[in-house]
């Protein structure tokens, strides 16, 4: 009795996956196995595209791995990996003529140096005043 429930199931499980050929059943069984191999998000994933084959299945298996890398790496429109260039910090080693290793401060720009203090414009400033130069009633 087990035993022919068994084969019920089978015959079933052929029908549902249209299994009629050995070809067919190789495959499904690939597929499975392929399928029982990845994490579960990646199985999520190829799942959710309804896979045919084991061919199927592999090919979305790699394309959830690029997508994943999308996130992680950039890619340019020539499809190549992208860096971004990387951040330089306000004081930069720079060389001299010599040879010697010197620390290099890039000016700012929009603030005062020694040169050209008079030029900023100064707001009247009152330490006491607790209104924040409004008036008071």
């Amino acid at each position: 009795m087990f035993l022919t429930n068994l084969r019920e199931i089978m015959q079933r499980y052929f029908d549902a996956k249209n299994i009629d050929t050995m070809d067919k059943l190789a495959d499904a069984f690939l597929m499975e196995a392929f399928c029982d191999s990845l994490n579960d998000s990646v199985k999520q994933f190829v799942f959710a595209r309804e896979p045919k084959s084991a061919e199927d299945c592999a090919m979305y298996a790699d394309l959830c791995f690029e997508v994943s890398r999308i996130g992680k790496d950039s890619v340019n429109a020539n499809g190549g990996n992208y860096r971004p260039p990387q951040r330089r910090h306000a004081m930069q080693t720079q060389y001299s003529a010599g040879g010697h290793l010197t620390n290099h401060v890039p000016p700012l720009t929009g603030y005062p140096t020694a040169g050209n203090h008079q030029s900023m414009k100064h707001m009247p400033f009152n330490p006491g005043n607790s209104t924040g130069g409004r008036k008071q009633r």
